[in-house]
């Protein structure tokens, strides 16, 4: 009987690749088209049928498994991807196709990790089993399905919106509260499972009977883990960020919408404010304090008594007054905010007029002084430029060199808070940028242009970069006229409504470099579930462990609200110091178990406990991740090593070491003679 080996199949594999392939070329060379196209089409079925035979016949061995996985997802969404194409379905074949990409980077990264796991070490060893463990619970396909399940269906579930921004910005917003919920759950249900199932089932005897540690069983156990949830976390970047540049694609509302989209949201933008002008804010407390002494006297103590003397209260009132009055321009006047340190946006426009530049040489053939006048003008600064100059680009060239231009444009938000305020909540500003009127005037002789901000909402207005000063600086004057060209009176505006003050974006990254730090974070905090759960499946049933481990998670995420509702609840004033809460409370207390105020008593008790309960959980609070990025704001590098040291390092170690000591003292068996 013929035996088909491994050299015979690829002979035959190439032959059939070779006799198709040529005969193609040479019903192509005499322009038959059809037969050509037939010919060809007849092949590639051939060789991916006898492909597939193969596959199948050595589907035992184990290298053919893996690959018998990737072909399969290839070919399955191949042909999803070309049935969507053939009905000219574009969101059907876009989504599939990051859908594959998914799927397929889930496939690489659980091959990497199996190779990388390979190395007989103890750790990696018990890191491995882990990992195959949750495969063969099909905890990470459930995952897998039930995030390429929902992220398509963001878009359905909460609607859409005429704005593609706010799509967008949602889209972020819920995929990524959606991708670490998941995630949790399932790092905290799988960490306190197979620790306490190995108790249970006494598996643990054989595990721990080798050469192998308990703090090699847990760290082996927790690495596994983590590394699971770096594969799933990439997947889930991949599937976020395809997603989110497919909903981008939708037609926007207008030019302001395609503009919010590309240059506020689907970057990395970072933030600056302005600081007092020759002065610092600490020196402009003392003259607001001397007034209110003058005209609130006692409140503020008498005359002489310093700023650091002051109760809390009163010095914070004396600050917002500060700020309050440095943000507020009258009616009729004007008030320039300096804002520094910009010279990274200014060496990013610099550069952007200098690809305008060679782009306009190349393309129109100015001269280098003729392109330089061009870019001038399109960047808002004065300009020589004459028409018959600018009538040598075309309007495809001048469209290529405007976005050039337009990626290093940073963003003024303003919030005002106009008094009046006006029935049709607009006020009307005059704007100065480093002594240039912006929006530029429409001839060198027309009145500079007022500017309508809509009252008490960030207004963002896009000013070139390339108006910063070679030193980096941006001086924003902002003057209020007297009256609005409609005649209403325009007493007072103030920019610092609410928490919001006047604020510069600028690029400083990319959407993606942004989303990877943010799934970066997220990871960090799966790191600590993972432990916690380990911990507690070491110590307790799987589901206490799972109930303990979840009880952790909500408190981490919910830590501010829980810290507020604390506050409120017990009525009793936070103070920075941890000592100086738990001394207080204690002292309030007994006061009022004296005065016969029991309940008080009981529920300022009960803040005490909260107290202590959520001095022993890590803040995630204090790493939301989801607001900046769905509103493009920079997620620093330095936020990252943050997280890294706290979360990563402080918060996992101490829950580690607490877990350690307490596993290591605990009888996994008894000994009976």
């Amino acid at each position: 009987m013929f035996k088909l080996t491994w050299k015979t199949w690829l002979a035959v594999w190439l032959g059939i690749g070779l006799a198709f392939g040529g005969l193609t070329l040479l019903f192509s060379a005499q322009d038959a088209m059809g037969v050509a196209y037939w010919t060809n089409f007849v092949g590639g079925l051939l060789s991916k049928g006898w492909t597939i035979f193969g596959l199948i016949h050595w589907r035992d061995v184990p290298w053919v498994k893996r690959v018998n996985t990737f072909v399969i997802t290839s070919y399955g969404f191949g042909l999803l991807i070309l049935l969507f194409l053939a009905v000219d379905w574009e969101p059907g074949w876009t989504t599939s196709l990051y859908c594959y990409l998914a799927v397929l980077g889930f496939l690489l990264g659980i091959n990497l990790l199996r190779l990388i796991l390979r190395p007989g070490h103890p750790v990696l060893g018990v890191a491995r089993t882990m990992l195959e463990e949750s495969l063969r619970m099909g905890v990470a396909l459930i995952f897998i399905i039930a995030m390429l399940v929902l992220l398509p269906m963001l878009p359905l579930i909460f609607g859409s919106e005429d704005r593609v921004t706010y799509m967008v910005q949602r889209f972020l917003t819920y995929s990524n509260m959606i991708v670490a919920v998941l995630l949790g759950l399932m790092t905290v249900l799988l960490a306190a499972r197979t620790v306490s199932l190995e108790i249970a089932t006494r598996q643990i005897h054989m595990t721990l009977t080798k050469p192998l540690g308990r703090v090699q069983y847990l760290l082996g156990k927790w690495l596994g883990i983590v590394l699971l949830n770096a594969v799933l976390l990439a997947v889930a970047g991949i599937a976020t960020y395809g997603f989110t540049m497919a909903i981008a694609q939708n037609p926007a509302l207008n030019n302001l919408d395609r503009y919010a989209v590309d240059r506020e949201v689907l970057t990395a933008r970072l933030a600056k404010t302005p600081d007092p002008v020759g002065t610092t804010w600490e020196r402009m407390y003392p003259n607001v304090l001397e007034e209110k002494q003058r005209t609130v006297p006692g409140r503020f103590g008498t005359e002489g008594t310093s700023f650091a003397m002051l109760a809390g209260d009163a010095q914070q009132e004396i600050v917002s007054d500060t700020v309050s009055r440095f943000y507020t321009v009258p009616g009729g006047g004007s008030q320039d905010f300096v804002i520094t340190g910009l010279g990274e946006a200014a060496a990013a426009a610099r550069r952007a007029a200098a690809q305008g530049r060679e782009m306009l040489m190349d393309g129109a053939g100015l001269t280098g002084d003729q392109a330089q006048a061009y870019v001038d003008l399109a960047m808002g600064r004065p300009s020589d430029l004459d028409n018959e100059t600018a009538a040598k680009v075309s309007a495809e060239l001048r469209d290529r060199v405007v976005r050039v231009l337009e990626r290093e444009v940073i963003q003024l938000s303003l919030t005002p808070a106009a008094s009046p305020k006006p029935e049709n909540l607009n006020t009307e500003v005059l704007l100065k940028v480093n002594g240039r009127p912006w929006p530029p005037p429409p001839a060198p002789t027309a009145d500079a242009p007022r500017t309508q901000l809509v009252v008490e909402i960030a207004n963002e207005l896009p000013v070139p970069a390339g108006l910063i000063n070679p030193d980096g600086e941006m001086v924003i004057n902002i003057a209020i006229p007297e009256k609005r060209r409609d005649g209403f009176d325009q007493q007072s505006t103030r920019f610092n409504f609410k928490d919001a003050v006047i604020e510069v974006f600028y690029r400083v990254g990319s959407f993606g470099g942004n989303l990877t730090r943010a799934l970066m974070i997220v990871w960090l905090k799966l790191a600590f579930l993972a432990m916690v759960g380990l911990m507690a499946g070491a110590l307790l049933s799987f589901p206490v462990a799972a109930m303990l481990g979840l009880i952790v998670y909500v408190a981490a995420a919910a830590s501010g609200v829980i810290s507020e509702s604390l506050d409120s609840y017990a009525g009793f004033a936070r103070s920075e110091n941890s000592w100086e809460v738990i001394t207080g409370t204690f002292g309030t207390f007994f006061s009022q178990i004296g005065s016969g105020a029991v309940y008080d008593a009981f529920k300022l008790l009960l803040r005490l406990i909260g107290e202590a309960f959520m001095l022993l959980i890590p803040s995630f609070g204090q790493f939301n991740t989801h607001q900046p990025l769905s509103d493009g704001h920079v997620i620093s590098n330095a936020a990252v090593a943050n997280a890294a040291l706290k979360i990563g390092l402080i918060w996992t170690g101490i829950a580690a070491l607490i877990g350690l000591l307490l596993f290591h003292r605990k009888e996994i068996a008894r000994v009976q003679v």
